[in-house]
């Protein structure tokens, strides 16, 4: 990756608003199943941990992988909706600005 990509991926979301923003857009992609989402305050490891929870189906191995993969999509376009992102950097980015560890 270079230094460029790198600056660009870490200043897309100036606030933790639109970095939970960007995550929440995920799970309400023309493709996901989720119909509710939580998010919540829980403790981990004796720290306060922002959790993103929904009703979804979830992701096969296959599919995780790829989502954490830089610069992956594999996102549906239906013909009344639109994806929100399809460059493959949402996840990584708005949970990065949030934190610095991502559990999945």
């Amino acid at each position: 990756m270079s230094p460029r990509y790198l600056q660009s991926n870490s200043s897309s979301h100036t606030r933790p608003f639109s970095a939970i923003a960007e995550l929440l857009d995920n799970a309400v992609d023309p493709d996901v199943s989720a119909r509710t989402v939580f998010i919540d305050v829980e403790e981990v490891k004796k720290k306060p941990c922002l959790t993103f929870t929904d009703d979804g189906c979830g992701m096969t191995p296959h599919k995780l992988h790829r989502m954490l993969s830089f610069g992956f999509t594999d996102k549906v376009i239906k013909k009344s909706q639109r994806p929100i992102g399809v460059f493959g950097n949402g996840f990584k980015s708005g949970s990065m600005r949030l934190g610095k560890d991502a559990l999945v």
